[in-house]
């Protein structure tokens, strides 16, 4: 079993501009983050089992957003953990796409391998978020609306075509090759079989054919409005997209 957990904070005053994401992330890699730089909270376990009927595999990855507090210049501090990052406040001042800063993200997969199969699932989760849809200062009445959180299901089954070429059990005299050719009498003729794998064989070896289905249970997106009902499509739309359930056939084919 693998458990991995990676505590991130960023705490930063009196600047005038806020680094890119990419920026911090190198300065991380490099082992120069600067004083008080950190980001959010990071989870990752693992586990396999190996068995007489296959080897399972278990993997889930979380991440956690606690907090995230900015202030544009003369404005109050804003706590948007949790939020749209499209409120008319201060949304698309971040210049950033996305939806929102969702609290909690995180997926986990079974896996199942056997032989040439290879059967695996995945279960996607996605935090909801507040949007504010009326706002006191331009309406009047302040209203906002919970886009609730998701649980979404994929699974996929893949089978690998791998042909080994056959091999002669015993040397044949005038048609065996090595380092030991075997002589045999003259009059003998060499067999006529070639040991090689039929034609059908060499084009389908080393290939593997999937099936899959993402969304198996049909789920639509969560509902999302947007300010004073401004959204275009009515639900979040980097995150999610309107196909519904998806089946997919692939060949992939190894030279």
């Amino acid at each position: 079993m693998t458990l991995t957990i990676d505590l991130w904070d960023i705490e930063r005053t009196s600047v005038v501009m806020t680094d890119s994401p990419q920026s911090v992330i190198e300065r991380f890699l490099a082992g120069k983050l600067q004083p008080g730089e950190a980001v959010h909270l990071d989870l990752g376990i693992q586990y396999q089992l190996k068995t007489r009927f296959g080897t399972f595999t278990s993997l889930t990855r979380a991440t956690y957003l606690d907090q995230f507090v900015f202030q544009f210049k003369g404005d109050r501090a804003w706590q948007v953990a949790g939020r749209t990052n499209g409120d008319w406040w201060g949304g698309s001042d971040f210049g950033i796409g996305g939806d929102a800063w969702y609290k909690w993200k995180g997926l986990s997969t079974l896996d199942w391998t056997w032989h040439n199969f290879d059967l695996n699932a995945t279960v996607h989760f996605l935090d909801g978020f507040w949007e504010e849809i009326y706002a006191k200062k331009f309406d009047g009445f302040w209203k906002q609306h919970y886009v609730h959180p998701t649980w979404f299901t994929d699974a996929q089954l893949s089978y690998s075509l791998i042909f080994t070429p056959p091999v002669e059990t015993a040397p044949v005299a005038g048609y065996s090759k090595g380092q030991k050719e075997v002589v045999g009498k003259e009059e003998e003729a060499p067999p006529t079989a070639a040991y090689a794998m039929p034609c059908w064989k060499k084009i389908v070896n080393n290939s593997t054919v999937t099936v899959g289905v993402n969304n198996i249970f049909g789920e639509d997106p969560p509902p999302e409005f947007g300010f004073e009902f401004g959204s275009p499509i009515g639900y979040p739309g980097f995150a999610y997209d309107n196909l519904g359930r998806f089946w997919y056939v692939r060949l992939i084919k190894k030279f």
